[in-house]
């Protein structure tokens, strides 16, 4: 079972799954996010980019301590289509939130989990789903947009 401490560091999630091309990428992890955006400031992000309705699913971890993100998110997209268009997007992207402290530029690959239901179903068992404060807490998207169906 992986925890963001224990996610492996030194395995190429992306050569991974191009490696098994039957499974469809559609959950993407988002690296070097500054630590100051908050889940809502992320999904801000991802719809100014167009991406409204087109994820179901976003989880950015936050340090326990600080309460800031720990500057990566797993985001989850309705087709493998939107997956590989955000890919696309973040290729060298540049943060538009915070850019004073922080001028980091994104990096994208595959996420270690894929899919809705495979996100659902280990977050259902992870302490942080039960979290008292609802922004520690993994956020569904209700999918009512048909933009999601490319």
């Amino acid at each position: 079972e992986y925890h963001h401490s224990r996610v492996p560091k030194n395995v190429n999630f992306q050569e991974e799954c191009e490696s098994h091309p039957a499974q469809e990428i559609t959950t993407l992890m988002i690296r070097n996010i500054p630590n100051r955006y908050t889940q809502q400031e992320l999904i801000a992000e991802l719809e100014d980019l167009g991406f409204a309705g087109t994820f179901n699913f976003l989880y950015i971890p936050l340090d326990k301590g600080t309460m800031s993100n720990v500057g990566y998110a797993f985001v989850n997209f309705v087709t493998k289509e939107w997956a590989s268009k955000c890919i696309e997007a973040f290729q060298g992207y540049r943060f538009k939130r915070h850019r004073k402290t922080s001028g980091k530029i994104a990096a994208i690959s595959a996420a270690h989990l894929q899919g809705l239901e495979a996100n659902l179903a280990h977050y259902e068992k992870s302490a942080v789903n039960t979290a008292k404060l609802k922004h520690r807490r993994p956020v569904v998207m209700a999918n009512i947009s048909t933009l999601g169906d490319m």
